[in-house]
């Protein structure tokens, strides 16, 4: 009489799958299988699985783990193999592009700070890419008002993309002649509340904004007519900026409220 007796299997194969993911990313580890032997998944906190006889389909958490497997058969359990996971950082904005108000011909530079894994930038200004822009930080020499406009920035990881907030750049016009050249009449100024602002030509789109010296909006609308009447008897009396943008220019000039 032959009497076969079974042993606690040995150690599975190395586990075979991607190590380096992202938080949400789907990955299938395997081991070799061996006829007679069940494997026991175990998986990092957070993480999800459906196994089949030697490999499971993960969903990875948010953090990274030990991914184990155990072979078993009738005679007991034996020695896991494993494989240690690791999750890369999300790609997240964490300090957006700010608005800037210069005269014409100044130096200026947006920058925006993220976090994330490997990660490229692509400068925009309305919404058309800027060949070369490509660092967290964007320069312009001797800025014009052909360079007013929307500017902001697409920043790519390895755990996502991201766009960040839109910065405006104005070219600031405060003189009567300056703003006669953009085609735009301001009065009175200083004022007493009531403003007129006449546009020499008519535009599509065109509103204003009305800025204190903190950086805060304190009044903003369409401009429906070529003239047009605002009324700004209720803001504090003092110095402010007042953001014209008529289509894809923009135009900052000076106002004082008395």
């Amino acid at each position: 009489i032959i009497v076969t007796v079974d042993s606690i299997p040995s150690q599975p194969s190395t586990i075979s799958g991607v190590t380096d993911l992202c938080a949400g990313d789907t990955e299938t580890y395997s081991v070799t299988n061996v006829s007679g032997v069940i494997y026991n998944w175990d998986l990092p906190v957070g993480f999800t699985g459906t196994s089949t006889t030697n490999s499971i389909d993960v969903t990875v958490g948010s953090t990274g783990g030990i991914i184990s497997v155990s072979p078993s058969n009738s005679c007991g359990t034996g020695t896991a193999s494993t494989l240690d996971i690791s999750i890369g950082t999300v790609t997240t904005i964490t300090t957006q592009p700010e608005d800037i108000y210069v005269p014409e011909g100044n130096n200026v530079s947006f920058s925006v700070a993220a976090q994330g894994e490997n990660l490229s930038y692509q400068w925009r200004f309305n919404s058309s890419d800027i060949t070369g822009a490509d660092k967290d930080t964007y320069s312009i020499v001797n800025v014009q008002q052909s360079d007013a406009g929307n500017y902001d920035v697409l920043i790519n990881g390895i755990c996502g993309n991201e766009t960040s907030d839109v910065a405006v750049l104005s070219i600031d016009v405060s003189s009567v002649q300056e703003l006669d050249k953009y085609g735009i009449s301001i009065y009175p100024n200083p004022t007493s509340g009531r403003l007129n602002i006449d546009l020499i030509n008519s535009v599509e789109n065109a509103s204003y904004r009305i800025i204190d010296i903190t950086g805060k909006v304190v009044d903003e609308d369409k401009l429906t007519e070529t003239k047009n009447i605002i009324n700004l008897g209720s803001i504090h009396k003092g110095l402010y900026f007042i953001e014209l943008k008529l289509d894809s220019q923009v135009v900052v000039s000076k106002i004082i409220i008395e």
